[in-house]
């Protein structure tokens, strides 16, 4: 795997031009540099990953902030290309490596429409340029006058929506899926986001938008565009979503059952493999999309009709279709699959909110499916590892990843939010850290507060480690007695690079009732500077994962 160049150098002068010529910089570095004894030297003022976006929109006459956005978007700004091994349809040659052309690049753009070959095609900032230029091409050809500089709220709609246009194709049926990934922007835009750079710790951070860009304040005709169309589902727990028209399957899909699988992408990428009119060696079809908040739609979405076939990619590597089930796909930025393994992970993905409408769609469906077949039993349609149930596609104890893979799956979280008798997470619970901070230096004491409802006995605090596998689990660093206490203070030090080699840092707070049910549970992230390098810390979950 080719690694990214360490920052250039630059002098206090060409920043404070570099300023001048381009605005308020809206991105910082940050002391993060690494090493064995956990004394990393402060990279300059501006790393390399900085200064290629800076450099790119100058030369292409595109703003910086939507070019980082853009990254986000698509990939968290990843630039490696996912792919995942079947061996089964590799002959005697090996196994065969299936994949999607978004997930090719940190912009969601083919290597081959970006014009990057070779060993230099995995780096962020040849990547960063070669969109720059793209997005430039594309832009001339469809004859669009549009400013160097987004100021206003109306320059920034234009620039969003005429990128959307190349980001997902931009037919007038496709025009839905043009509005999330729209929509998607402007939420990157104004919560900002943040990145560090696994080889030497430079944090990019794009920060929040000063001014909240608001669809209230776009032109009549932008605000227009801007309405999603949509209608009544089959269950009343999601919304109808209107998808580019289709050739109908005439087999029929009997469904008796659930199956819910995971799409690594965002929401308006995931609806984006959802055409099957487009060439792919890799099919994730969904009746059914679950997005993780409320932010960009108010609801799941239905897809397809319950009598449509939907196609996935078998275990085998052939394209399947499903013919006895409904596909449930639960979308979001998991992390990057490289022959098969997870790397730059974010467990962060799935959220509870995601997983109480995964309920409440399982069981919709399944009421819908008892009411026209009285064989359908409802208690077994929503029992999870029922032959007639609810079966979560997971990666289980395989070596590799499968497309479709469920990861950071917790059978006592996802079993949790399902409508049972046996399990039901009866509230929430959150994590903070002190002062909302989120940058720290290895060994430093990260003082955390966690609230959750009445009644917890007790508390469980753990982090994402990885193991030797490559495989990414939760270790358990330190579990608390809870008796009358609604909220609870909490104190860890860390001194390793993280699961990702990078210093991003995962912790997730789990807590139980008398009866050892699991009552909420909460994750979050933080970034860690002058960490140890190469030193993965050995944890019992790597012997006992499932």
């Amino acid at each position: 795997m080719n690694k990214l160049i360490s920052g250039v150098t630059m002098t206090w002068s060409s920043i404070i031009l570099r300023c001048a010529l381009s605005g308020t910089m809206f991105f910082a570095a940050f002391g993060c540099g690494k090493s064995k004894k956990s004394k990393g030297v402060a990279p300059a003022p501006e790393g390399k990953i900085q200064a290629q976006f800076s450099l790119s929109a100058a030369k292409y006459q595109i703003p910086k902030r939507l070019i980082i956005a853009a990254g986000f978007v698509e990939s968290n700004l990843s630039p490696y290309m996912s792919t995942v091994p079947y061996f089964s349809i590799g002959g005697e040659g090996g196994a065969k490596d299936l994949g999607f052309h978004l997930t090719e690049s940190a912009f969601g753009v083919s290597r081959s429409e970006l014009g990057l070959t070779g060993d230099g095609a995995d780096l962020l900032e040849n990547q960063i340029d070669a969109y720059a230029s793209w997005l430039r091409k594309k832009i001339d050809e469809s004859d669009s006058e549009l400013p160097a500089n987004a100021g206003s709220t109306t320059e920034k709609f234009r620039w969003i929506w005429e990128m959307s246009k190349f980001h997902r194709q931009g037919e007038e049926l496709k025009r839905n899926i043009r509005i999330l990934w729209s929509k998607s922007m402007i939420q990157v835009l104004n919560e900002g986001a943040t990145w560090q750079d696994p080889d030497n710790g430079e944090l990019l951070e794009l920060k929040p938008e000063g001014a909240k860009i608001s669809e209230s304040q776009f032109p009549p005709e932008g605000r227009a565009l801007f309405k999603i169309t949509d209608d009544i589902s089959d269950i009343s727990n999601a919304r109808r979503f209107e998808l580019t028209s289709e050739s109908v399957d005439i087999l029929r899909n009997n469904p008796r059952k659930i199956k819910v699988i995971h799409c690594p992408l965002g929401l308006s990428a995931c609806l984006e493999l959802q055409d099957t009119t487009v060439e792919s060696s890799v099919k994730l079809g969904a009746h059914y999309v679950i997005p993780q908040d409320k932010v960009l739609v108010k609801r799941a979405l239905q897809i397809k009709d319950h009598e449509r076939r939907v196609k996935i990619t078998a275990a085998d590597g052939s394209i399947t279709a499903v013919k006895d089930a409904i596909v449930i796909m639960l979308v979001g930025n998991s992390g990057r699959y490289v022959d098969g393994r997870r790397i730059d992970a974010n467990p962060t993905w799935f959220t509870p909110y995601q997983l109480r409408s995964l309920a409440a769609v399982i069981s919709g469906v399944c009421k819908v499916l008892s009411q026209n077949d009285d064989r359908i039993d409802y208690k077994r349609c929503i029992t999870p590892e029922d032959a007639d149930g609810v079966d979560f596609h997971h990666q289980s104890t395989r070596s590799t990843y499968r497309w479709g893979d469920i990861p950071d799956y917790d059978k006592s979280i996802f079993w949790g939010y399902l409508k049972t008798n046996e399990s039901n997470i009866s509230g929430e619970a959150t994590l903070k850290f002190a002062g909302d901070r989120r940058r720290y230096s290895a060994g430093e004491v990260i003082r955390m507060n966690t609230n959750f409802v009445p009644g917890v006995k007790w508390l469980r605090l753990q982090r994402a480690v990885r193991c030797d596998d490559g495989k990414l689990v939760w270790d358990t660093m330190r579990t608390d007695p809870i008796r009358s206490r609604d909220s609870w203070p909490l104190e860890v030090s860390i001194w390793d690079a993280g699961p990702n080699s990078n210093g991003r840092q995962f912790v997730r707070v789990l807590v139980y009732g008398a009866k050892n049910e699991l009552m909420g549970w909460a994750v979050d992230h933080l970034f860690l500077s002058k960490y140890d390098e190469g030193f993965n810390p050995p944890s019992e979950a790597c012997f006992f994962n499932d």
